[in-house]
């Protein structure tokens, strides 16, 4: 990613009235400057958080990606230590 696309990244996300980026904008940041994070993915499902959580291997952390919540763990949408594909949708 070149610093014209971050720039227009950043600029997207102010003309929103964000003062934060979402955990995958983040992300994209991180690998455009070689910044080294865990393993992510994002699911839209269920069953693609099982996918993901199986290939990334347990345990994984839950996490909810939304503009409208910047503090996650405040707001209940992280769930960490999950072990296995039904362990994490007990604790949701």
């Amino acid at each position: 990613m070149n610093k014209k696309t971050l720039r227009a990244l950043i600029d997207t996300v102010l003309s929103t009235g964000r003062r934060a980026l979402t955990a995958p904008q983040a992300q994209q940041l991180c690998d455009a400057y070689g910044i080294p994070t865990p393993k992510q993915a994002l699911a839209k499902t269920p069953a693609e958080a099982v996918k993901i959580a199986s290939r990334l291997r347990f345990p994984v952390v839950l996490k909810i990606v939304s503009d409208d919540i910047l503090h996650k763990t405040e707001a209940g949408g992280v769930v960490v230590g999950v072990a296995s594909p039904t362990d994490g949708s007990a604790r949701l």
